[in-house]
């Protein structure tokens, strides 16, 4: 495992955390994304890497929240090269398990 359970809740808290104002005029922001670190590191070619690299490494609960913040975006994440990797990891991991 990566990390603790400690270090990841850190990494995830920061990556969902609001964008700070001195970064909103460095980086275009799609309307359609929100404000946070997350909206740039799902288009960027590390930061996607790293978000699934959380996706797979985070325990339920974390994961639970990631998902529930890409899980609305993914039409948005669809639309970029990166993004195309994490959204097809996030369909697949809230689609319903066969029974």
């Amino acid at each position: 495992m990566c990390g603790s359970e400690a270090d990841r809740d850190l990494i995830i808290q920061s990556i969902l955390s609001t964008l700070p104002s001195e970064f909103e005029n460095e980086y275009s922001i799609d309307p359609q994304l929100p404000q946070s670190c997350l909206s740039i590191m799902v288009r960027d070619q590390f930061g996607n890497f790293v978000i699934q690299r959380l996706l797979e490494n985070a325990s339920s609960p974390q994961r639970d929240r990631l998902l529930a913040h890409l899980g609305p975006i993914i039409p948005v994440l669809k639309k970029y090269t990166y993004g195309k990797h994490i959204a097809a990891k996030v369909e697949k991991m809230l689609a319903p398990s066969p029974k």
